[in-house]
């Protein structure tokens, strides 16, 4: 992977190859009381270092009143800049950190490889932030986890993007043999279209659990106002009681908002790990994860009548939610799984370390191309 000169083979033998840099504390235990994250996971395989997002900056806590009102993570992109600057890559785990980290590194020369992970690049912050900063510079690859996404990111980096599926620890959401109880779960917050959910549970005359918490959300979808009895909000809650939530409900649903990025996809990737019959909104960014009756029972975005019917029937029909189960075990050993995504984005990083690399030692290469 390293190809650069003796001297600075020695200078970077010091720092760790790969610096993996996270939005959210790491400061927390991280054992085995939850499931394994992916970047720990190519910590592991690639030899670096995870960096989480507090207290980075001298001016903390006043920094951080800015970076909320722009949603990016700036003192941890300095931190990872200044500290690591001999390092392989860095991997920016979202575009919270991505983006400043490419600002800083546009004009540097001899660089480290950057790969983003992008959610959502088109808002309308990051779209200012791009024509104004052209954070394009300072980066070698971004990966989306939807193809809508990556539509979006080939006009900022051409040639640059590429899609992959997301999975998750199936070793931790996995299935139980626990007995399922008369409910219906609905977890996350993110774009989520719990108003048509509750109009429809009532329709369908069942019971639904809904836990609306969650740690990555910065906009929470408004609940309605009134809840009937039929429907419990849950309080925040540990891994441990969220997988026992999961392999205790008969059917798991994922309320969408039509949006262009990945919403929801976590509620899907934990259904079907821990093998339940999943209903989801046919929102475009999680279009490349569900097919209607393989996987999941797919409904249009914001019909009551529609969710309601879908809800009647899996709830009922054994037969169905056996097959529902029998394609998320597919689509789980398919793209769904740890390994399967980590692997991806190994083998990404690599390409993007190999590319940049050569481009330090053949600075004339890119540009010769481009003449003829």
């Amino acid at each position: 992977m390293n190809l650069h000169a003796p001297a600075l083979h020695a200078a970077r033998d010091a720092s760790p190859k790969v610096v993996l840099a996270v939005s959210e504390d790491r400061t927390e235990s991280h054992g085995h009381g939850r499931p394994a994250r992916d970047f720990d996971r190519l910590s592991e395989l690639l030899d670096g270092v995870v960096i989480g997002n507090v207290g980075h900056s001298p001016l903390y806590p006043l920094s951080r009143r800015f970076e909320k009102a722009t949603a990016l993570d700036i003192g941890q992109a300095v931190h990872v800049a200044r500290t690591f600057p001999d390092a392989d890559a860095y991997v920016s785990f979202s575009e919270r950190v991505g983006i400043p980290l490419a600002l800083l590194l546009r004009h540097r020369k001899n660089r480290p490889a950057h790969i983003m992970i992008a959610h959502r690049l088109n808002s309308r912050a990051k779209r200012l932030i791009d024509g104004i900063g052209r954070w394009r510079c300072g980066v070698d690859r971004v990966i989306t986890l939807c193809t809508a996404q990556r539509q979006y990111a080939e006009r900022i980096v051409p040639g640059a993007s590429v899609f992959i599926r997301q999975g998750i620890d199936e070793r931790y959401f996995h299935p139980s043999e626990v007995e399922e109880e008369d409910y219906v779960l609905s977890v996350g917050s993110e774009s989520r279209d719990y108003e048509t959910l509750v109009c429809a549970i009532l329709e369908a005359g069942l019971k639904l659990k809904i836990l609306s918490s969650s740690p990555w959300c910065r906009k929470r979808r408004d609940m309605p106002k009134a809840l009937p009895d039929r429907v419990e909000l849950l309080d925040r809650m540990d891994y441990g009681a969220l997988r026992d939530l999961y392999q205790r409900a008969r059917v798991v649903v994922v309320p969408l908002c039509d949006v262009d990025y990945a919403a929801g996809l976590n509620g899907v990737l934990e259904g079907f790990c821990v093998n339940k019959p999943i209903i989801v909104s046919n929102s475009r960014g999680i279009a490349d994860y569900v097919s209607h009756l393989r996987n999941a029972c797919v409904v249009p975005v914001s019909d009551v009548d529609a969710m309601a019917a879908a809800l009647g029937t899996v709830y009922s029909d054994a037969l169905l939610r056996e097959e529902l189960k029998r394609g998320a075990k597919e689509s789980v050993l398919e793209y769904a799984n740890l390994d399967s995504y980590v692997g991806q984005l190994k083998l990404e990083i690599g390409i993007a370390i190999e590319a940049r690399e050569a481009n330090l030692r053949y600075p004339g290469r890119r540009k010769q191309k481009g003449s003829s």
